[in-house]
Order: structure tokens, then C-alpha cells, then sequence
């Protein structure tokens, strides 16, 4: 057990003495030109760190306008075929006394329900006549 002690001790003094000797051996400006080579290093890494978590920003900011703008499409394609056929009941309503507040309300409520399309961007582009 002293045998690997011993050895472990002497390779200790080895390296001490050889770094004891690599820092003799540099003088102050080697050492502060050392030092200055770093901190470029360090700098470029975090600007390139920096450049990198701004691009990340972006692509998320752009991403995120991205889903809000579309997020309402799935709903529409889901809402358009039940709208389109409370307009067809809506313009087969008799024009009566007595379905005439009925038909008043229908209206309002189709209003309503496209005024809750057009607030998510979603809007009339025309139709298409059947022959």
C-alpha cells in the first residue's frame, strides 16, 4: 500500500512541477495576450449564443401570428354548412304577420354569427351560381 502511495505522491510533484514550469516560463504579456485570446473567444460564443436566441424569438414571434391567424379555419370549415343552411331557413320564411318576429330574430342571430366570423377573419369571397 506505501508502494502505490509513493507513486501517487511522485506523479503529484511531476505535474506540479511542470505546470510550476509552463508558468515560469510565460511572461506577464504572454499570459495577458492568453487571457485576451479567451475573452475574444468568449465573446464571439456568446454573440453567436445571442444571434441565435434572437432567431429563435423571431421564428417563434412569426409562428405564434401564424396560428393565431389560422387557428380559426378549422372552425369555420366546421361552422360554414350548418350556416349555410340556417340562410336557406332563414330565406324560406314566410313573409307573414305572424313569422315576422321570428324572423326578425333569425336574422339577428345570422348577423351576430357573422359578425363572430368576421371578427376571426373569416369572411364571404362570393358564391357560386348552380345551373
Amino acid at each position: 500500500m506505501a508502494k502505490k502511495k509513493d507513486i501517487t505522491e511522485e506523479v503529484i510533484e511531476e505535474v506540479k512541477e511542470e505546470v510550476i514550469e509552463e508558468v515560469v516560463e510565460q511572461t506577464p504579456e504572454d499570459i495577458i495576450n492568453e487571457l485576451n485570446e479567451t475573452i475574444k473567444e468568449l465573446n464571439n460564443e456568446m454573440l453567436i449564443q445571442r444571434a441565435d436566441l434572437e432567431n429563435t424569438k423571431k421564428r417563434l414571434e412569426k409562428e405564434r401570428i401564424l396560428e393565431r391567424k389560422y387557428s380559426a379555419m378549422n372552425f369555420a370549415r366546421h361552422i360554414l354548412t350548418p350556416m349555410d343552411s340556417f340562410q336557406l331557413a332563414l330565406n324560406h320564411i314566410e313573409e307573414k304577420e305572424e313569422t315576422k318576429a321570428l324572423k326578425e330574430g333569425m336574422e339577428m342571430i345570422k348577423k351576430q354569427l357573422d359578425k363572430v366570423l368576421e371578427d376571426e377573419g373569416v369572411s364571404e369571397v362570393g358564391h357560386k351560381d348552380e345551373d
